[in-house]
C-alpha cells in the first residue's frame, strides 16, 4: 500500500511541477513581450551606443543615427561639404566670385531660369555671369531684389548670344620651326564665330555654313580672353544639297539639381 502511494505522490508531484513550469514560462513571455513593446527602441539604442563604444574604443561612442531620416541628412551634409570643399579648388580667390545658393530651379521656375538667395546687398547686378562648378556658364542675371536675383540661362528658349566654337585644324605647316630636311606639322586651333540658339531644357542650337569643319566634340566657349565653357558639340546634322550644318548640344550641368552656382561680377 505505501509502495503505491508513495508513486501515487510522485505523479503528483510531477504534474504539479509541469504546471508550475508552464506557468512560469507563461509569465515570462508575457514580460518579454511587454518589454519589447514599452522598451524596445531605448535597448535598441541602448545596444547600438554599447556596439558604437566597442567599435571606436572610446568613451565618447560616436552618433548612431535611429532612422532613415538621420541617415540620409548626414549623407546629404557630407554630399554638400564635399562639393564646397571641392568649389575652392576650382575658384581661385581672385576671381570674384560670389557663391549662392538655389532656391527655386526648372520646372519650378518658367523659361529656363533660376533664383538665387543673393541679391543687391551683396553687390549683384543685373548683367552679371552666372557659373556652375567655377568655368561652366549657365546664364547671365536679369533681375535683382535686396537678398535674391533671378538667373536667365542661356538655354532659355529664343536667347541668341555670340559664341566660339574651338576647331583644331590638321595638318597646318608651323613656320617656327626651320629644318632643311622636312618640314613640321602640328595640330592649330580655329575659333569659328558662331551664333547659339537656346533651344529650352539645357539644349543648344547652331547654324554653320558648311566649310566650315566641326566635329563631335568641340567646345563651344564664351567669346573671352578666358576659357569659359558654354558645352560641346553633341549632333552634326548635314543635309544632303544644303549650305549649312546644324549643329546641337546641350550644357553639362543638370539645372533640375543644381545646389549652388557662381556669380562673377561685371567688371
Amino acid at each position: 500500500m505505501s509502495y503505491l502511494q508513495g508513486n501515487k505522490f510522485n505523479s503528483n508531484s510531477k504534474k504539479t511541477f509541469s504546471k508550475t513550469q508552464v506557468i512560469i514560462l507563461l509569465v515570462l513571455f508575457v514580460f518579454c513581450v511587454l518589454l519589447y513593446i514599452f522598451a524596445g527602441k531605448s535597448m535598441t539604442g541602448a545596444v547600438q551606443n554599447v556596439r558604437a563604444f566597442i567599435v571606436n574604443g572610446s568613451n565618447e561612442p560616436r552618433f548612431v543615427p535611429r532612422n532613415l531620416a538621420e541617415q540620409a541628412l548626414i549623407k546629404s551634409l557630407q554630399t554638400e561639404n564635399e562639393y564646397l570643399r571641392s568649389l575652392l579648388g576650382k575658384t581661385p580667390d581672385d576671381s570674384g566670385m560670389i557663391l549662392a545658393g538655389v532656391i527655386e530651379r526648372p520646372p519650378r521656375t518658367p523659361f529656363d531660369s533660376l533664383v538665387i538667395d543673393v541679391g543687391s546687398e551683396q553687390d549683384i547686378l543685373e548683367g552679371d555671369m552666372v557659373f556652375s562648378d567655377g568655368f561652366y556658364a549657365i546664364g547671365l542675371i536679369s533681375s535683382v531684389s535686396d537678398h535674391t536675383a533671378t538667373v536667365t540661362l542661356f538655354s532659355s528658349a529664343g536667347q541668341n548670344i555670340d559664341a566660339l566654337i574651338n576647331s583644331p585644324v590638321e595638318g597646318m605647316k608651323d613656320d617656327s620651326v626651320a629644318t632643311t630636311t622636312k618640314v613640321s606639322s602640328r595640330s592649330k586651333d580655329s575659333l569659328n564665330p558662331v551664333v547659339v540658339e537656346g533651344r529650352g531644357g539645357g539644349n543648344f542650337f547652331v547654324k554653320l555654313p558648311k566649310n566650315i569643319k566641326v566635329k563631335i566634340g568641340d567646345p563651344v566657349i564664351w567669346p573671352s580672353t578666358e576659357t569659359i565653357v558654354l558645352g560641346a558639340v553633341e549632333v552634326i546634322d548635314s543635309g544632303e544639297g544644303e549650305a549649312y550644318s546644324q549643329l546641337y548640344f546641350k550644357s553639362p550641368i543638370n539645372m533640375n539639381s543644381l545646389r549652388y552656382v557662381q556669380v562673377k561680377k561685371v567688371l
